[in-house]
Parts: C-alpha cells; structure tokens; sequence
C-alpha cells in the first residue's frame, strides 16, 4: 500500500525532466544488494534506490522510499528524487 509522498509529483518529474539522461529499466539483478536501513526510532526502514539511465547504466539520481507498518500492512512513501 502507499502512503502520500512527500515529494510532490510536479517535484518528482522536474528532477527527473531536468537530469540530462534517459531513463531505463535496470538490469535484473540491479537491486540484488539494495541496503535498507531501520529509523533511529526502530517504527520504519527507508532505502535510497539509484536509478538506471541509457547513457550510464546506473546513475547519479536516486529515489528516496520509506517503509512502515501499520496493522500488518507494509506501506511505501516515496521520500524524494535527487542527486545525493
């Protein structure tokens, strides 16, 4: 389930219209090694997920996502796109 981002759409795209690459699906064992790290409060985990681009397989733009769970549900939160 997801939750409302905290990046707003309109920002999402602008980051992503203005980075001067094309955009690609990645490889299939892109995010084999993904490291998820747990909040200082120990209630949620977030990751930041490098994106794949045409011109340099995996690029310097990020996603940003958050996870918690509520009644047993996990739910997903995109935090931001940037450039860390």
């Amino acid at each position: 389930m997801y939750q409302r981002s905290r990046a707003t759409r309109a920002e999402v795209y602008r980051a992503l219209d203005e980075y001067p690459a094309t955009f690609v699906s990645p490889t299939q064992d892109a995010y084999d090694d993904l490291e998820i790290m747990e909040t200082r409060d120990g209630k949620s985990w977030f990751t930041i997920v490098p994106l794949w681009s045409k011109e340099e397989g995996e690029s310097d733009m990020c996603l940003t996502l958050s996870f918690t769970q509520d009644n047993g549900e996990i739910r997903v939160r995109l935090d931001g796109c940037h450039v860390p």
